[in-house]
């Protein structure tokens, strides 16, 4: 591995690793946030709900009239299903 000028061997490979982990994160998004074309057939919906929402933990494009850009704080949320559990929690 080349060392790039400004950065040692232990940082790149810590920046190696979460480009690894990343790419994993990627491809089960899928498996916690289905498509419309990959919901069951029952259309399974679930909805996920911030414990603290409050102007404190958003942030807002000033520039686009307020567009909410992040929600910040997710330290609690819960998962709220419409019918049943979502197919990741049953297994």
């Amino acid at each position: 591995m080349e060392t790039t000028i400004g950065y040692d061997d232990e940082e790149i490979e810590e920046a190696n690793s979460v480009i690894r982990l990343a790419e994993k994160l990627i491809v089960s998004i899928s498996v916690f946030f289905p498509t419309q074309a990959q919901r069951s057939p029952n259309g399974e919906v679930t909805f996920l709900h911030h414990d603290d929402m409050n102007w404190h933990n958003t942030l807002v494009d000033a520039d686009d009239q307020g567009v909410l850009i992040a929600i910040l704080d997710w330290n609690v949320f819960r998962l709220y299903p419409c019918g049943q559990y979502p197919l990741f929690l049953r297994g």
